[in-house]
């Protein structure tokens, strides 16, 4: 831009002085209205920057809550492991727990089968001593058998009068010869 070095004159104003005012007049309103344009581009921006702003602090509070959240979910998520650790703890003592239980298991089932066992072979004896039982027991009957049969020919034997004359005569002898005496002795000699 040039500079118009324009001479006022006090007396007669010129056409020259008139059409600088004009110009600068014309440059003051361009500038006034560009100025007016930044004012409105200025207050378009304050505003933009504004609403920008706005947008980053709903933006940055979204991030704080999301980071909330996440805190939360994380501690969340630490809860739940923490609680699975537990549970996979308490998961290998009810397996230990059941291995036990299954060896106690093995080990009873160990014993009913030693204890069926030896219950077959008792019963097994059982059934030989009552085989021997009825053995002894037709043994014992025929015994029975035997006694009364000879209980009887000794009642008769007893009641029949030669056994009487024979304990008579017996009766003489240890009269005469008592035994372990001197008597009963001598004739043995």
């Amino acid at each position: 831009m040039k500079k118009n070095k324009i001479k006022p004159t006090t007396d007669d104003p010129s056409p020259d002085y008139e059409s600088a005012i004009r110009q600068l007049m014309d440059q003051i309103s361009r500038r006034n209205t560009r100025l007016e344009w930044f004012k409105d581009e200025q207050k378009r921006l304050i505003q933009e920057v504004s609403e920008k702003e706005r947008f980053v602090q709903a933006i940055t509070a979204h991030l704080a809550e999301k980071e909330r959240s996440d805190q939360i979910l994380t501690t969340q998520v630490q809860a739940l492991s923490a609680q699975v650790q537990a549970i996979t703890l308490h998961a290998q003592g009810l397996s230990t727990h059941v291995t036990e239980k299954e060896q106690a298991v093995r080990a009873l089932t160990a014993q009913v089968q030693a204890i069926t066992l030896h219950a077959q072979g008792l019963s097994i004896q059982a059934d030989e001593k009552e085989k021997f039982l009825q053995v002894l027991s037709a043994q014992v009957a025929q015994k029975e058998q035997s006694v009364q049969v000879l209980s009887s020919k000794l009642i008769e034997i007893d009641r029949s009068k030669a056994w009487k004359m024979a304990m008579f005569f017996r009766r003489i002898r240890i009269l005469l010869f008592p035994p372990n005496s001197h008597r009963a002795r001598l004739p043995r000699r």
